[in-house]
Parts: structure tokens; C-alpha cells; sequence
């Protein structure tokens, strides 16, 4: 039987997949065991806690489970099961862990049942829920940002995963076996056409259990254990151990000083050549990929960072070079692209489209826009640029391919002197000679604005948006985030609205919240990320709140209509 549970933590999407799956899948029954115990009970989730408390409802939801599953024991099912669930994982039925990039501990929902008495969930029972998460799940999948409908990335996988079609999708990328590799992924990506698996001796003893032939292992030497004279097939030996002239394939891992210093450690080496160190910033970017320029048939430059900085490169370069890497879950490195960024990004595109900033790994910009470029026959990445780095960085992207920039934090003001506009930048196009620009927020901001109609405004924050905030609220009162002064407009003006303009990072690092006074009936944030602190503010006051998702949604869909004005030269 084809029998699955969805599990994750709160807010990472579980609902939002359980209900495209029903279109994907129509002849798979797919539930939602929140739904089932509010109509079954005649109350509401949040109901249930209030009154019974958490413990009563978790034996609740463990009773309503097993029933529901006893109940359709003889059909193929997903039922999507509440992040918080506390009992034993039910026998023959398989668990598929969804997760995504951005840290879901930190996020707030006002919606849901409060844990511990805080919106936000503690570190503690945090780790506890992974640590559970990890152990039921016989597939992880990171799926990509935003509320959207699955792209063609999403209906390969789990066409593959649920209904075991298979495709020639993941050729170009070998996938490195740990510990916690299940029979399932394995299986699945068999069944996508993987080039192979990667056996690191320093991660797995023995590989023979998880059923991998010799002949589809990319045997990585990492700790003691040496080749036999025997050895055939790829297998990588690491110049960190000492030089092996035997070897298809060398690798390097650690740097020796600046890059020009680690290039000449390879020597005149004929094998295929590994690079994996890290890499600082785009100026060492630009440098491995001209050591890899320099002989493309036989190098592979996989850069390196803590945050997965250069997934995107990895990306955009694997059908190019010998050697790539791709992952389910965490891993064995961030930067390595995941299993559903590769089944979404279009093969053989020549041009690509991004949203530069920093961050942006939370960004909805390359979900949304997704589709939009696919047509394009284009991919869109979000791509991590420091403001000291957009002068060197931009026209290196060129060169690789880059045409369409989202441009975020904060790089608005750069893109106007880019362009000499008179105006911050938050849409680019390049035409083959130069820059194109405009920007869309004034879009977004009224879009966001319709909801406050004519009552008092106040601004908390701003940043790049300042100005263009002045001209949808030409009344309001700017107020710094950081000290809670005023700094433009008339401070007695006690707000009914608050435009919440600092994100989490930002306020996190020195923030204070509005006078506690103010008679505030609506928070408008431009943020639409689940930890924003203006959904705290929101509560904090008690009324209602407005996500920046509806200012997203109208900026992004003026940012296509620019891009269809726009052409090559």
C-alpha cells in the first residue's frame, strides 16, 4: 500500500502541500487529521487547547490517528499530521519530512495554539521535534519558498515518490549516503536517473545495507582506509591525505592561504580535479571559476560556505562539469542544491533571472516567479550580494548568464547609481549592453496601503523604503526602529496604523517596540517572512494584522509586466 504521513514543524507547508497533492495525485486519498478531530469534535484546534489544555489534545490526536488509519487500512493515503503530534509512529505506514530553508523555530503564528504560553516555539521543544522528525522520516524534502502551485519540479518528484514513474531528471548529479539516507530516497532518486552515489568513508562504514551497487558508487577516501590495488570505478582520493597518481579522481577540501596559493597544490595533474573549499566572497567566486575555466572537461569547482551562499552556482554549473552534488535533507555540505531546486530549474537554459540582496534565502521571489521564467526557457535563483560586492559581482552574473534582477536590501540604492536614476532600483533587466531599471514598491505599497483607508499612520523603521512610503502615506509619522524617535512628520499624532518597515535580523540586533499607548487598531508589515516581529506587535497591541504578502504579490506582478516591456539587443 501507498500509505504516508506528512509531518514537519508548524508553518513549514504541510497543509499547503496536502492540498495540491489532491491535484497531483486524485487517485490517492490525501487528509488532514487537524480537519478530521475539529469536525469529529465540533471544535476548532485552538478551542481544544484552551479549554482541555495541550496534553489532553495530544492524547486526542494520537486515539483519532490510529482510527483514522484503521478506517483506511485497505487504501492509498497521505494524511498530513500536526507538527506536535507525541505518539509512536504507527506501524506500515511511511512519514515524508517536509522542511525549507528558513528557521521555523523563530517564527510567530497568531492563528494557532500558543506553546508554553509564547507565539514562539522555545529552542528546546524545537530540537525535540526535529530530533523526532529525523527518526520517523523515510523521505526529507526541502521544498521551495512562498504559497504557491507546484511547479513542474514538484509534480516529477512526487509522481515519482507516490506513483514510482521514472524519469531521467538528476543525471548530472551523484548524491553523497549518510547515515540517515533511507531505503526510500535511494529508490526514488533511482528512479529520477541519478548518476550515482556518493560512499564517503568518513560518513558510512559499510554501504552494502542500503543496497547501492559498486557500479553507481563514487567511492570518496576520507579517513584512514586506503584503495586496494584493485580498485576500479570512480573513486576520489583527497590531496589532504597526499598525492595519488592511481586516482580518477583528486580532490581538495581545505585552503593553503589565498586561492592562487591552493590552485597550484593540484600540480600538472591530468585527473579530474575537485575543488571544494570556501569561498569568502564573489571576487574568490570569480577566481575559481576561471581556475575551473581553464580546463572544463576535467575540473569541478564546488565552492563552500556555512549558509549555503553558492547553492546557486552549483546549480547553474552542474550540467557543465564533471562532478555534482545534490541533497534530500541537510546534507552532507548547505551549499549543495537540493533534490526540488534541480527538478525545478529549466534544462539547457542559457539565461537566468535572480533576486540579489542579502539575505534572500527567505525570499518568494524564485517560486513566483518560477513559472514566468520557465517560459523564458530561464532559471531564477536567489543569489547572496553584500553592497561592497555589487560593483565586481553584477557584471560577473552577466557573464554567466544573468539578464532579470529582483533587486532587495540593500542594494536598491546601488542599483540607482548603477543606472543615475533618481529613484532607488528594485527591478533590472539587462539587454545585452546595458542596464534597464525601474521600481515597483510605490505597486506594492498601495496595494497594501487600501487596507488602512483614512485613519492616522505611523512608520516604524523604513530603510530603503522610506521614500517611497512618503508617497503613499504623505501624512505619516516616521519613527526609527532602533530608538523609537521620530524623524519625520508630526510626532503628537497618535497612529491607529502602524506600517511595521525593519525586519527580523535588523530588530533583533537593536530594536524597540511603539509606545505601549498608542491606540493601535492595524499592523501593516511590508515583511511577509513568519518571523517578522511585527506579527509580535500586532499581539502586543491586540489588533489586527496585515502581512506584506499582498504588497509582494503586486510589486512582483508589475515586475513582469516591465520585463515583457524589455528587449534583447
Amino acid at each position: 500500500m501507498n500509505q504516508w504521513l506528512l509531518i514537519g514543524h508548524r508553518g513549514v507547508g504541510k497543509s499547503h502541500l496536502a492540498n495540491h497533492l489532491k491535484d497531483v495525485l486524485p487517485e490517492i486519498m490525501v487528509l488532514s487529521l487537524d480537519h478530521h478531530i475539529e469536525n469529529a469534535e465540533g471544535q476548532s484546534i485552538k478551542d481544544i487547547f484552551s479549554l482541555h489544555g495541550e496534553a489532553f489534545f495530544r492524547d486526542l490526536e494520537s486515539r483519532h490517528l490510529l482510527a483514522l488509519i484503521q478506517n483506511h487500512a485497505s487504501q492509498d493515503f497521505i494524511i498530513d499530521l500536526g507538527a506536535g503530534y507525541e505518539g509512536d509512529k504507527p506501524p506500515a505506514v511511511k512519514a515524508l519530512w517536509v522542511k525549507r530553508k528558513v528557521d521555523s523555530s523563530k517564527a510567530v503564528f497568531l492563528d494557532r495554539p500558543a506553546l508554553d504560553g509564547h507565539l514562539q516555539m522555545s529552542a528546546e521543544r524545537f530540537e525535540e521535534r526535529e530530533k523526532r522528525y529525523a527518526c520517523w522520516a523515510d523521505f526529507t524534502l526541502e521544498m521551495r519558498e512562498g504559497p504557491w502551485a507546484f511547479a513542474e519540479g514538484e509534480k516529477t518528484l512526487f509522481n515519482t515518490l507516490f506513483k514510482s514513474l521514472e524519469l531521467d531528471a538528476l543525471s548530472n548529479y551523484h548524491m553523497t549516503l549518510q547515515s540517515t539516507t533511507t531505503l526510500d530516497e535511494i529508490e526514488t532518486l533511482r528512479r529520477l536517473q541519478v548518476r550515482g552515489f556518493e560512499w564517503r568513508d568518513d560518513l558510512l562504514k559499510d554501504v552494502s545495507p542500503l543496497g547501492v551497487e559498486s557500479a553507481n558508487l563514487l567511492v570518496s577516501f576520507r579517513s584512514i582506509r586506503e584503495p586496494n590495488e584493485k580498485m576500479s570505478g570512480l573513486w576520489d582520493y583527497p590531496l589532504e591525505k597526499g598525492v595519488n597518481d592511481s586516482a580518477p579522481v583528486v580532490s581538495l577540501h581545505t585552503r593553503e592561504g589565498d586561492l592562487a596559493t591552493t590552485f597550484k597544490k593540484f600540480g600538472a595533474s591530468q585527473q579530474i580535479l575537485k575543488l571544494a573549499v570556501p569561498i569568502h566572497n564573489f571576487s574568490e567566486l570569480r577566481q575559481g571559476h576561471a581556475w575551473y575555466l581553464e580546463d572544463p572537461s576535467n575540473r569541478a569547482f564546488l565552492p563552500m560556505s556555512a549558509n549555503g551562499r553558492w547553492s546557486w552556482y552549483r546549480r547553474w554549473m552542474a550540467s557543465k562539469m564533471p562532478l555534482s552534488f545534490l541533497r534530500l535533507g541537510d546534507g552532507s555540505a548547505p551549499d549543495q542544491p537540493t533534490v526540488l531546486e534541480v527538478l525545478n530549474d529549466v534544462k539547457g537554459a542559457e539565461l537566468f533571472a535572480a533576486v540579489i540582496g542579502t539575505p534572500v534565502h527567505h525570499s518568494f521571489t524564485p517560486s513566483f516567479h518560477q513559472e514566468y521564467f520557465a517560459k523564458k526557457r530561464a532559471s531564477v535563483f536567489a543569489i547572496d550580494i553584500n553592497e561592497d560586492e555589487f560593483d565586481e559581482a553584477l557584471p560577473f552574473l552577466v557573464t554567466l548568464g544573468l539578464r532579470w534582477a529582483a533587486v532587495t536590501s540593500p542594494l536598491k540604492n546601488r542599483a540607482q547609481s548603477l543606472l543615475g536614476a533618481d529613484q532607488a532600483i528594485n527591478t533590472l533587466f539587462y539587454d545585452g549592453e546595458s542596464w534597464r531599471g525601474t521600481n515597483t514598491d510605490g505597486e506594492g505599497l498601495r496595494a497594501l496601503a487600501a487596507s488602512s483607508g483614512n485613519k492616522r499612520v505611523a512608520v516604524w523603521g523604513g530603510g530603503g523604503t522610506a521614500e517611497a512610503l512618503s508617497q503613499v502615506f504623505p501624512q505619516a509619522a516616521f519613527f526609527s526602529s532602533r530608538t523609537g524617535l521620530c524623524k519625520k512628520g508630526d510626532a503628537d499624532r497618535v497612529p491607529e496604523v502602524l506600517v511595521w518597515a525593519v525586519g527580523a535580523d535588523r530588530f533583533a540586533q537593536q530594536g524597540a517596540w511603539p509606545p505601549e499607548q498608542w491606540p493601535l487598531q492595524q499592523v501593516i508589515d511590508l515583511n511577509y517572512s513568519q518571523d517578522s516581529p511585527g506579527r509580535l506587535c500586532a499581539h502586543k497591541f491586540g489588533c489586527q494584522y496585515e502581512s506584506g504578502l499582498v504588497m509582494f504579490r503586486a510589486q512582483a506582478e508589475q515586475q513582469q509586466e516591465f520585463w515583457d516591456e524589455c528587449r534583447f539587443k
